[in-house]
């Protein structure tokens, strides 16, 4: 009787990504300080892929990514919050309550972004005012805070 060879769970393990470093030395368990280059890499390659192909663009689809969109926005390194206003630019449109609900998160987070960058016409600030203006365009029901529209109009006035 012949044994047929049925993958299993180890033998798909290379496909998955080992975010603990080598095991060598004294730095046993330490993690890359490149990881944020993934994360916007995934990130990019996410919004390519819903660009290309629109179907993909449903609520099912992209409900799951949330969380991580929003982890994304709030972490330190500018790159990765970059990629993460265009990509919930990219599915501000579609009907998830979670980003009605996160709303204000998000236009504090792209403010922050603005105040951070140096000038309005730097590639940050653009993907925070797109995202606010995208938010503002699509979601009726958000609000943005008086201070935070204050301040814009401010900076934008200037520019």
């Amino acid at each position: 009787v012949e044994e047929k060879h049925t993958p299993t769970a180890s033998a798909n393990d290379y496909l998955l990504i080992k975010y603990e470093g080598a095991k060598r030395g004294e730095k046993r368990g330490t993690t890359s300080s490149y990881l944020y280059k993934l994360n916007r890499f995934s990130l990019d390659v996410l919004r390519a892929v819903l660009n290309k192909f629109g179907s993909l663009l449903t609520p099912g689809n992209l409900a799951g990514f949330l969380p991580i969109i929003g982890d994304a926005l709030v972490q330190a390194h500018e790159e990765v919050k970059i990629s993460a206003l265009r990509l919930l630019s990219t599915i501000i449109k579609l009907p998830l309550p979670e980003i009605d609900n996160n709303s204000h998160v998000y236009f504090t987070e792209a403010v922050k972004v603005i105040k951070e960058a140096p000038s309005t016409n730097t590639e940050a600030a653009q993907a925070a005012l797109k995202l606010i203006s995208a938010m503002l365009r699509e979601r009726k029901s958000t609000k943005l805070r008086d201070g935070h529209l204050a301040y814009l109009l401010q900076r934008l006035t200037s520019d």
